[in-house]
């Protein structure tokens, strides 16, 4: 009997997270589509982690639309304004990708390996940004550069995000009918919850510098 009830709480809480994501992911997608893709997916995005960032420190009893919904009004116009930046520059990169990749010059290999590097740094902010973004009061645009910042200091926590996000899209193309209840909750949660360690760790050593420097003095 305390084998079958064991197996059954178990159960249950699985049902009950797959659940979570399941909603989650569907106020994702719905949300991002209420703002036309382009002014939604900034927003909702940055919502689904902020809910994400509550679950993983324990806050999981509060509604979940109510809860999403704030976040995504709260800082809408600033996440578009720099959701437009981010697009206009991966559009340049790409504009400039497709354009010297036709061309057969030295000069022209070497802006593209220029191209390159700078897409990397650009997938590395872009990675980086949601949970510093809503785990961090900062200004405007230091959400970007505390960003690519941690990506170039933690380079195999940026590899393992990258590999992690090939993975899972692999996955759900292989399995195209979970993609409206997976595809981008389950991302976040692994992003969000190594995000928090790292956080963590960075703090924990900040407050130890802090501390030798006061002892110093």
């Amino acid at each position: 009997m305390e084998t079958g009830t064991g197996w059954s709480s178990k159960l249950l809480v699985v049902f009950s997270w797959f659940v979570r994501f399941t909603y989650i992911n569907l106020l994702w997608i719905l949300f991002s589509v209420l703002g036309g893709v382009i002014f939604g997916f900034m927003p909702a995005t940055a919502a689904m982690f902020a809910v994400m960032r509550k679950w993983l420190l324990g806050e999981r009893d509060k509604p979940l639309f109510p809860q999403f919904f704030s976040y995504y009004k709260k800082d809408f116009l600033k996440l578009n304004g720099l959701g437009l930046i981010l697009l206009l520059i991966a559009l340049i990169l790409y504009v400039n990708f497709s354009f010297l990749i036709t061309l057969d010059t030295t000069l022209s290999f070497i802006l593209l390996i220029g191209i390159v590097i700078l897409s990397f740094l650009y997938i590395v902010v872009v990675i980086h940004f949601f949970p510093i973004f809503v785990h961090f009061q900062l200004p405007l645009f230091h959400y970007l550069k505390m960003a690519l910042t941690i990506g170039l200091f933690q380079p195999f926590r940026t590899i393992a995000y990258v590999l992690t996000t090939f993975i899972l899209i692999y996955l759900l193309l292989s399995f195209p009918g979970a993609l409206p209840f997976l595809s981008g909750s389950i991302l976040a949660f692994i992003v969000m919850s190594s995000s928090l360690t790292s956080f963590k760790k960075m703090e924990q050593q900040f407050e130890a510098y802090n501390e030798n420097k006061s002892d110093s003095e």
